[in-house]
């Protein structure tokens, strides 16, 4: 695959439903883990958190810290580690209707319900969702998926209904062309519609090993 050489990785790219939800797992876990930080810490946020002073008694590496992020033991253990920082991640899951058709009925409400969980309450942790799909489907976006995600972008669909359900609006329907589409930061705000520029997988391909050299 494209990304798995990136460094920044905190993860391997997951394709197989069974392994999404333990990713997802490990999200909800290292999500609920900076919640108990911030609160042993007295701060609200990811931005406060990382705008405390920084001692050098707890300076330690990027790598460091997400070596220990990722162990399970660590995640074990009773007493909490307060790191001097925390990174930000943000989890991307392409074609999320085509992940709940393959997965099995007995995960499919636990992946929606962790990926609903993170996308409501996540960022302020420094916990990020990206979502993308192939259409609009009421099945797919549940009210309470849309309400925890405002910033949506929707390309050409088939119908008026796809763009309300996307949107919260008409328009995605009268898109013409490829590249052509419509995004909007909240409910509330105006919608701008806009032309995105076609990048060949060659070109990805050249941005990722460019940026696994640095």
């Amino acid at each position: 695959m494209t990304f798995c050489n990136t460094a920044e990785l905190v993860l391997p790219v997951v394709s197989n439903p069974k392994k999404v939800v333990h990713a997802l797992r490990w999200a909800v876990c290292e999500m609920d883990k900076r919640y108990a930080i911030f609160a042993k810490t007295g701060v609200r946020n990811i931005g406060a958190f990382n705008a405390r002073p920084e001692s050098n008694s707890q300076r330690d590496s990027a790598e460091e810290r997400i070596a220990r992020m990722m162990t399970a033991q660590d995640r074990r253990q009773s007493k909490l580690k307060i790191p001097n920082r925390l990174p930000y991640i943000v989890i991307i899951i392409d074609d999320f209707e085509n992940l709940l058709f393959d997965a099995y009925l007995e995960i499919r409400d636990e992946i929606v319900g962790m990926v609903e969980r993170i996308a409501r309450i996540g960022h302020k942790a420094g916990v990020h969702l990206l979502l993308s799909g192939l259409s609009a489907r009421v099945a797919v976006l549940s009210g309470t998926l849309k309400a925890s995600i405002p910033s949506r972008i929707s390309f050409s669909l088939s119908s008026q209904k796809e763009s309300f359900l996307m949107l919260d609006e008409s328009g995605a329907e009268n898109l013409g062309g490829p590249g052509n589409f419509i995004y909007r930061t909240s409910p509330a705000s105006v919608s701008i519609t806009a032309h995105a520029a076609l990048v060949s997988d060659g070109e990805v391909n050249r941005m990722v090993q460019h940026a696994a050299t640095q």
